[in-house]
């Protein structure tokens, strides 16, 4: 079984990760924790980019070239297939080996995240998105996906703030990737569960792991 969690910043989805797979552990699923990007050495080389705050690594390589301050931002498409490149080394040396063994694969983030960041946040064609994730996962897609909303006003708090570059996009930019997030659930409600990130961490345990034994329930009597 595949599950990912999604939702914008300050969301709180990595105490809910260990909390699920901690209790699928305890009755006799064995589990592995991932996180986009991440997993492989390629995935965290592009997380130490894509996270680097006002991309002061880009920015000092590409002063060496140029002086055009706009030159040296990381221009959005550029973002997308550093995103997919990750992806598709995540699917192709960890996930779909450890689904093939039969363990339960919980992801932080995955391609609903593209959709949401790089299409309603940055603007890029959705279609075009969704055929490059396509692409890069082998079509591949997740059997459940828990969608943790949370204002942005409120979710901004909660983070790093200043030492994460997608934390410092500004307040409209989390506010097109959060109506973009509701969206894509609305779009596949057999496999989104929306829950409202407002919540304690306590209740959001369990609705996840209501949601996921009955998934499980439902997996095994079919």
């Amino acid at each position: 079984m595949f599950i990912t969690f999604e939702g914008g910043e300050g969301a709180g989805k990595s105490s809910q990760l260990k909390f699920l797979s901690e209790s699928l552990q305890k009755i006799g699923y064995e589990t592995i924790l991932l996180h986009e990007p991440g997993g492989t050495p390629l995935g965290e080389i592009v997380y130490s980019w894509i996270s680097d705050p006002d991309s002061r690594v880009l920015k000092r390589l590409y002063s060496r070239w140029t002086t055009n301050q706009d030159a040296q931002d990381l221009d959005p498409l550029a973002e997308l297939f550093l995103f997919e490149a990750a992806r598709a080394q995540l699917v192709k040396q960890v996930i779909k080996p450890s689904l093939e063994n039969e363990l339960i694969v919980i992801c932080d983030r995955f391609s609903d995240s593209t959709i949401a960041y790089q299409g309603y946040g940055r603007g890029l064609d959705i279609a075009t998105i969704q055929a490059i994730n396509n692409i890069a996962t082998d079509n591949l897609k997740p059997d459940l996906t828990i969608l943790l909303d949370v204002p942005p006003e409120i979710g901004l708090k909660r983070t790093r703030g200043q030492n994460h570059r997608m934390e410092q996009q500004g307040l409209a930019f989390h506010k097109k990737v959060q109506s973009g997030y509701l969206k894509i659930a609305t779009e596949e409600p057999d496999r989104f569960i929306i829950i409202d990130a407002l919540k304690s961490i306590q209740e959001i345990n369990q609705l996840v792991w209501g949601h996921v034994q009955k998934r499980l329930t439902d997996q095994k009597s079919h």
